[in-house]
């Protein structure tokens, strides 16, 4: 038995191949890591400018607003073809100022004083592969009072 407990030739290469491997896998785990920090990154400015984007929709949808039109319409209901106004009017979608990406959505008259804007953004790269990965975010404004 003490003869087997003595005998330590070639444990210096076990032990070096074992410590390469921790190292390996130290060095594989930073990569990893660091790749979905990246992507984590990119996914939350594309999503920023998607917000961005949206937002701009609804303030140009206010800025255009038009009381003589928009005003008289009836109150919105849930039903098929209910009564709500398209963002853009014509066409599927419009560019942001900017060309930061594309949004469009509704307007919906809520009641005599609250209407609600529904704009949906899309930022450059989704809005070229939409049918792909759509990243798509809303804005929602309530309550535009009447002019």
């Amino acid at each position: 038995m003490k003869r087997i407990l003595r005998d330590e030739r070639g444990m210096a290469l076990a032990v070096a191949i074992f410590a390469l491997v921790v190292v390996g896998a130290l060095v594989a785990g930073a990569f990893f890591a660091g790749t979905q920090e990246q992507r984590v990154g990119e996914n939350q400015r594309r999503v920023q400018t998607s917000f961005g984007v949206a937002e701009a929709g609804a303030q140009e949808r206010v800025l255009r607003w038009d009381p003589a039109t928009m005003n008289k319409r009836p109150v919105y209901c849930p039903c098929p073809g209910g009564d709500s106004v398209k963002i853009p009017l014509v066409g599927a979608d419009t560019a942001a100022p900017g060309g930061s990406g594309r949004y469009f959505g509704n307007s919906y008259k809520l009641g005599p004083n609250l209407f609600l804007i529904d704009v949906t953004g899309r930022d450059p790269a989704s809005a070229i592969r939409a049918e792909t990965c759509p990243k798509l975010v809303t804005a929602r404004c309530w309550g535009i009072p009447r002019l």
